[in-house]
């Protein structure tokens, strides 16, 4: 935990720094997480993602969307935050909406 304090302090203040968003969204996508990783990579992802250039951050805002189904409304509400800007630019293609009925509907 000390280990994780101490990056904070490092990451937050330097945004040249680049952040792994792509991985830590394996980690909070996976089922197996327990919710102290589930949480401690909300926190990265969320001070990663807009350091990303914006054409990565286009190819991982569908994947982020899939992320947040059965996460806490908070975690969703971060989420959502990060890819309200980039939703006029997304292909609607890279969100999967044949695959979701429900939500093509």
């Amino acid at each position: 935990m000390e280990l994780l304090v101490h990056v904070n302090k490092r990451v937050k203040c330097r945004n040249d720094v680049q952040l792994p968003v792509e991985t830590l969204l394996k980690h909070y996508k996976d089922p197996a997480a327990n919710s102290f990783i589930i949480n401690f990579t909300i926190i990265y992802i969320t001070m990663g993602f807009p350091r990303l250039p914006k054409d990565q951050q286009l190819n991982l805002a569908p994947l982020l969307l899939e992320a947040i189904e059965n996460k806490p409304l908070a975690h969703q509400d971060s989420i959502l935050m990060l890819v309200m800007p980039l939703l006029g630019d997304i292909k609607e293609q890279n969100l999967n909406l044949k695959e979701k009925p429900k939500l093509a509907a």
